[in-house]
């Protein structure tokens, strides 16, 4: 409940419990609903249209709205967790991996069932774009600046260039002569 659209529940007064839960809507708000348990009790309210119709609602202004409702009166232990029987792991492409590893999130497992070990393969950082694809340093290469040659080109290519400098299309081959039948 400290991340997500649940986290609303400790503004609600209800961290005392130290609840554990999830929210969830259905496409086109259909469906509402919350999960949610404390030390003593478990409740999953649902709230929807029984023609099957959009509510309006979200799991967290529908669903966890009701929950939080029925735990502000009902008497309740704070959730206690132990950590008896679980292993946390650092985790990276499946595989557990050193804490340091560049991306590897940290995940509890049943002990006994965590993901087999595998050394981090360390690498240079890699800058990506918006889109989540690497880019690569510009190599300066001899005969100018990189810029002023690209810039040179999208003129060029978008008919800006300079016809001072821009040899003259190759002619045209002439066609191979079709036999006649």
């Amino acid at each position: 409940m400290t991340a997500g659209t649940a986290r609303a529940l400790l503004a609600q007064g209800l961290g005392h419990l130290a609840p554990a839960g999830k929210t969830g809507t259905s496409n086109d708000s259909r469906d509402s609903w919350f999960a949610g348990y404390t030390g003593d009790h478990l409740l999953v309210v649902w709230v929807g249209n029984d023609q099957n119709q959009p509510t309006g609602l979200y799991g967290a202004t529908g669903g966890m709205r009701v929950w939080s409702e029925v735990f502000r009166r009902l008497p309740s232990a704070p959730l206690r967790l132990s950590s008896e029987g679980i292993e946390w792991r650092w985790v990276l492409d499946g595989q557990s991996t050193d804490e340091d590893c560049p991306g590897a999130r940290r995940f509890p497992f049943v002990a006994g069932y965590a993901p087999a070990y595998q050394p981090c393969q360390y690498a240079p950082p890699v800058e990506l774009d918006e889109f989540g694809n690497p880019i690569t340093p510009p190599v300066e290469e001899p005969g100018g600046n990189l810029l002023q040659r690209a810039g040179e080109a999208l003129r060029h290519f978008f008919g800006g260039g300079d016809p001072a400098k821009t040899p003259p299309p190759a002619p045209a081959a002439p066609s191979p002569a079709q036999p006649t039948p």
